[in-house]
């Protein structure tokens, strides 16, 4: 479906208009803020030159800003570096947080995972003929109602889950020891093509190396991680789940260390 320009350039305008203006009012704050607003604006002229047919740069850098404002918001922070160079490493992170009154400082990875329209009905079909899914699980698709798309979201949120998760320990593992030092990694959707719920469950599965008796998609994961060799070095703190509506300039859900409900 072509993107409708007119509401995107009204978005655009509104950006520029009151999120900008409310995020750079903190910029004493918040170190590397105008590079992250040349970032976007350079997105944006792509896209209004017709370079890029797609959004998904631009509303990746709507998810960076609106979580510098949150980060900026909060009386706990005393200051923060945009996309700050890690020591040792050519490697950087999103955002570099430090706390008032505290030594300790927190590394955040942001991630906007935004799948693209696919088919995975023959996918879906092998995983359930191969009994990948987890069983005692649904993950019922329909063919006619958009069921191999639906899949094609759901599998390929999960991959990237795991892509970054890797991408982040890798960062992690080139830094020196420090105990005063947390790393989170933020994930951003709008609330539509993947939810909170299957965070959850990749979070369980991080943290105790088992997947969850309710996750559809845990034994897959396993299953894959065993035939790559992939093995997690858990040097990750906490995932949180970040969701913003597309034409909206202020999250629906923010929340930090997402962790799955117990099980009976």
């Amino acid at each position: 479906m072509p993107i409708d320009r007119e509401l995107v350039s009204t978005f655009l305008a509104d950006v520029e208009r009151n999120l900008l203006p409310s995020m750079c009012a903190g910029s004493a704050k918040l170190h590397g803020c105008q590079k992250l607003v040349d970032s976007f604006r350079r997105q944006c002229e792509a896209w209004r030159r017709e370079d890029v047919d797609h959004i998904r740069d631009i509303t990746s850098f709507v998810n960076e800003m609106v979580f510098a404002k949150l980060i900026l918001d909060d009386s706990e922070v005393s200051e923060a570096y945009y996309e700050s160079e890690l020591d040792g490493t050519d490697k950087t992170i999103d955002f570099l947080v430090a706390l008032v009154g505290s030594e300790a400082h927190i590394y955040c990875d942001l991630k906007t995972i935004q799948p693209t329209i696919n088919d995975d009905w023959e996918k879906y079909e092998k995983f359930k003929s191969e009994s990948r899914l987890t069983p005692g699980t649904e993950l019922t698709m329909d063919k006619d109602l958009l069921g191999g798309e639906i899949a094609h979201e759901f599998f390929s949120a999960r991959q990237k889950f795991l892509d970054y998760t890797l991408e982040l320990e890798t960062k992690i593992r080139a830094l020196p020891k420090q105990n005063q030092n947390y790393f989170r990694l933020v994930f951003c959707g709008d609330g539509i093509q993947w939810r909170r719920d299957h965070l959850e469950d990749f979070a369980d599965f991080y943290f105790s190396g088992q997947h969850r008796s309710d996750d559809p998609l845990g034994l897959m994961q396993s299953y894959y991680m065993t035939k790559k060799g992939i093995k997690f070095d858990r040097s990750i703190h906490g995932f949180c789940y970040f969701e913003r509506k597309i034409r909206r300039l202020q999250p629906s859900s923010f929340r930090c260390d997402v962790r799955g409900p117990a099980l009976p």
